[in-house]
């Protein structure tokens, strides 16, 4: 997943090379109406299994994206002189695919197991082929791609087996192992054998992140939508409006734009190596805290005046926590050192878990929000003085 192949200088990969193009962006956006179905998977379960059975399909979608993500990295989808018409027609049915995948997935539990396991083979065929019309003159980074894949494909072969097993009790243990093999494969290939432009990841990782967290707003207008308007909703609303706003600020100034920075600074192996591990594999504990916190958003603006039941209660601060203390883990590994007003922001508003289950959520939400709102102005006022300076 997203790695480099360069035999120049340091940062010299792809020197020059455009930004994201619109294709990119135009796949994304069907990508997060997808995730925004596997929020709606937890939302109807919310048990211990309900959340594992989303976080599963979320593990899944996520490997199909980043896959997709890393080949557009290697070659841009819209360059005519490099297979781009054919590119192009790849990720235009992978997007029908995408949108089949994210309404058959709630599905499954009343058995279409095998049509949600057949469109997910049928897009990882699609990922492969791909990958290897950009590589099609290359045959180390050919050869790297057919290692990885051949692992990665224990993935669609498992999810095969277990739909026509269907019911299995082992599927639990069985899917798990084939996502933990998946993910681990390109730790399998050789660094110089992969193309990588920082500045294109730090875009399109970006970018995603700037629809995921526009799509957690969507959460909090369907929950005031389902209940009589009046000042409370109002108020739920704008409170989830200024959490939102915060995590965003967090990120694209703590985050955004200052990974291709920190990568092209570095020896192109561990360059390879901290791309891997900065956007495959940190970018998803993003994404999962946006989505726990979009189902807490969502249950205070459908009731602000009653408290969050247990499970609602328990993601909203978990949702935030979890994106606090990845920023966190990100900036550390950019920078070296920790930035602890994050961690603290994060243990703090997990002490909001038994106020969201005693007070009205309102109360909850105004604790979360002072919490952020805080952490947002303390960093300002620090910027003011010159005591933090951002990587640029």
């Amino acid at each position: 997943m997203g790695e480099s192949r360069d035999h120049t200088p340091t940062g010299q990969a792809h020197a020059g090379r455009p930004p994201v193009v619109p294709i990119e962006l135009f796949f994304d956006l069907v990508f997060v109406f997808v995730l925004s179905q596997i929020t709606h998977v937890i939302q109807d379960d919310l048990t211990a299994r309900g959340l594992l059975r989303g976080l599963a399909y979320l593990l899944l979608l996520w490997s199909v994206w980043v896959a997709f993500a890393w080949v557009g990295n290697a070659h841009r989808a819209d360059d005519l002189d490099d297979g781009g018409t054919p590119r192009r027609l790849i990720l235009i049915v992978a997007m029908a695919l995408l949108i089949a995948l994210g309404l058959v997935l709630p599905e499954v539990p009343e058995g279409l197991a095998l049509p949600a396991a057949v469109i997910y083979c049928a897009l990882f065929l699609l990922y492969v082929t791909d990958y290897l019309l950009t590589a099609r003159r290359d045959r180390d980074l050919r050869r790297a791609i057919l290692r990885m894949t051949a692992i990665q494909a224990v993935l669609p072969a498992a999810t095969l087996v277990l739909a026509l097993a269907s019911p299995a009790p082992w599927a639990p243990e069985v899917l798990l192992a084939a996502l933990v093999i998946a993910y681990a494969a390109p730790w399998a290939t050789r660094a110089r054998d992969w193309q990588f432009s920082p500045e294109h990841a730090d875009e399109r990782f970006s970018l995603l992140m700037l629809i995921v967290l526009g799509e957690s707003l969507l959460s909090i207008g369907y929950g005031a939508a389902e209940e009589p308007f009046g000042w409370q909703t109002v108020a739920a609303i704008c409170l989830g409006v200024l959490i939102v706003a915060s995590l965003w600020w967090q990120y694209f100034d703590i985050v955004a734009h200052q990974g291709a920075a920190y990568l092209e600074g570095i020896p192109n192996d561990r360059r390879v190596t901290m791309a891997r591990i900065i956007y495959s594999y940190l970018h998803i504990l993003l994404v999962v805290g946006v989505m726990l916190l979009s189902v807490g958003l969502h249950a205070a603006s459908q009731s602000p005046g009653s408290p969050l039941p247990y499970p609602q209660s328990l993601m909203l601060p978990a949702g935030i926590a979890l994106y606090l203390t990845t920023l966190a883990l990100l900036r550390f590994i950019m920078r070296g050192r920790v930035l602890w007003p994050l961690p603290v922001a994060a243990v703090l508003s997990l002490l909001v878990v038994p106020i969201s289950q005693r007070a009205p959520a309102l109360v909850a939400e105004a604790a979360c929000t002072a919490i952020l709102v805080v952490l947002v102005a303390s960093r300002e006022a620090y910027k003011r003085r010159g005591v933090i300076q951002p990587i640029h």
